[in-house]
């Protein structure tokens, strides 16, 4: 073995060794809290993070879960920051949603993020605005991408700017309830929503093909402190396929009293924790 060889052998045994030591007395219980407390005072609401670990691939944590006000807790794991060159421009994030999903992420040192979510189940999201009992599932695909916080004294408790994409596929909710009677299964093919993010939340379209088919738009003022008190106007514009309607049987008399022709044009308005809907009037 030559000199050169001896040399490197002994580099890579002290790299292996300093990494080794540094892994073990690793503080990840105190690096966990406080990137908790960073990603807390960014969204606003209460997050548990993980210990972090520190291996030969990069950081990971096990677990991140972000307790949502009025909703189960949205539960994170297997989150992977690998050591690469991208830590040059941004932070990259891997990790795991539910039985399927997988999530990117990357932070820019600009302050700007992007997300992406891939293959994520409906059922494993805590949705907790659908009424008690309601099933639903299917899968979603979502980008996002927020700028930097805007300055100033007010902008510390405004949504970040940014844009939200979603597609939605094979939805289907169960136990749907009108006039006290459970309804057939409403199936989906297509959800997709386009979203702006700012002061005002701008909902430019969420449009929905299948059993019922429409648009929904409209804006949302967010209230970070109480988000069950966020705002909402929006317009609505639904259509129940006659196919769908057949299945009512002895009821669909009744829904099409409450929705004529199957049709409905109007506003949901008020707080987002308890939501008004109103039929708008027809034009004469």
């Amino acid at each position: 073995m030559t000199r050169l060889q001896l040399w490197l052998s002994a580099c890579a045994a002290f790299l292996l060794l300093f990494m080794a030591g540094l892994g073990a007395h690793f503080p990840g219980a105190a690096v966990s809290r406080y990137v908790g407390r960073q990603v807390e005072r960014g969204l606003g609401i209460p997050v548990q993070l993980a210990p972090i670990h520190l291996a030969w691939s990069g950081l990971s944590a096990d677990r991140l879960e972000v307790r949502i006000p009025g909703a189960a807790p949205l539960i994170v794991q297997d989150m992977r920051l690998p050591w690469t060159w991208r830590w040059m421009f941004e932070l990259p994030l891997e990790a795991r949603f539910g039985s399927e999903g997988q999530i990117g992420a990357a932070w820019g040192w600009g302050g700007e993020a992007s997300v992406s979510a891939r293959r994520i189940r409906l059922q494993d999201l805590p949705l907790a605005l659908l009424p008690a009992g309601v099933k639903i599932q299917g899968r979603v695909d979502v980008t996002a991408k927020v700028g930097p916080q805007p300055t100033g004294r007010a902008a510390i408790r405004e949504m970040l700017p940014g844009r939200i994409e979603l597609k939605a596929e094979g939805v289907e909710i169960r136990d749907l309830e009108l006039a006290g009677a459970v309804l057939p299964p409403l199936r989906l093919e297509t959800v997709e929503g386009h979203v702006s993010l700012g002061r005002m939340v701008q909902v430019e379209s969420l449009v929905f093909r299948g059993d019922a088919q429409g648009n929904l738009s409209g804006t949302i003022t967010p209230n970070l402190d109480r988000p069950g008190d966020s705002r909402l106007n929006l317009s609505l514009t639904l259509v129940l396929q006659p196919a769908w309607l057949g299945q009512l049987g002895d009821f669909k008399p009744v829904a099409e009293g409450l929705l004529p022709g199957g049709r409905l044009d109007g506003t949901i308005e008020g707080a987002l924790a308890a939501p008004a809907l109103s039929r708008t009037a027809k034009r004469p």
